[in-house]
């Protein structure tokens, strides 16, 4: 390590070695624990996807089919009136699409907006920082780089209580892809019918 002269007067050494040992114990913990729980995850995830299609490749895609309607069906159930319920038994509702996957009417909708412009930012900027003040676990996801960089944006800012408030009065009771919607469930079982070709 190369440092320049007076250095040490204003850097304790002892300030140093907390850093470099703080550093070491993270680079342990990402190594020992959570890269080998991220690849196991993974791997498992992987292989029971490869082994759904090596079988019967339509008995994969039904089974992969009520993964994700598992996965929508407990979004709608777990905003609103279910956010003290999670409270109490610690589980985070996670946002595998924060931002309504570019649903134009949530991102043009007039209060968002209003909101948006009082704090100089953009309508995506404050639907990002409304989940994250309500305590969802969110992925943003975009391939472009002048809005990945907008949702790491949205640290430097915070809604009140009052924006809070009023952007809770939009919620509609369930999610976007609403599975009790009419047509949904006789859709499921004439679009997968695995005793089609028996």
């Amino acid at each position: 390590m190369k440092a320049p002269l007076g250095f040490f007067d204003n850097n304790a050494s002892g300030l140093l070695r907390n850093r470099l040992d703080g550093a070491a114990s993270e680079t342990e913990t990402l190594l020992a624990h959570n890269l080998a729980d991220i690849v196991g995850t993974i791997a498992m995830f992987l292989t029971m996807l490869v082994l759904m299609f090596v079988f019967d490749w339509r008995m994969g895609a039904a089974c992969l089919l009520a993964a994700v309607i598992s996965v929508i069906a407990m979004f709608s159930m777990m905003g609103g009136k279910n956010a003290g319920l999670m409270a109490e038994y610690h589980v985070a509702l996670e946002g595998w699409g924060p931002l309504g996957q570019g649903n134009r009417e949530m991102l043009e909708d007039p209060v968002i907006g209003e909101i948006a412009r009082a704090h100089g930012r953009s309508s995506g900027d404050v639907i990002l920082r409304f989940e994250l003040q309500e305590n969802a676990i969110i992925f943003p996801k975009s391939t472009k780089p002048e809005r990945m960089k907008s949702n790491l944006a949205v640290f430097d800012f915070s809604l009140s209580e009052e924006d809070l408030a009023t952007i809770r009065t939009l919620d509609r009771g369930h999610g976007v892809h609403d599975p009790d919607a009419p047509g949904v469930a006789e859709y499921l079982i004439s679009a997968f019918d695995v005793h089609a070709n028996d």
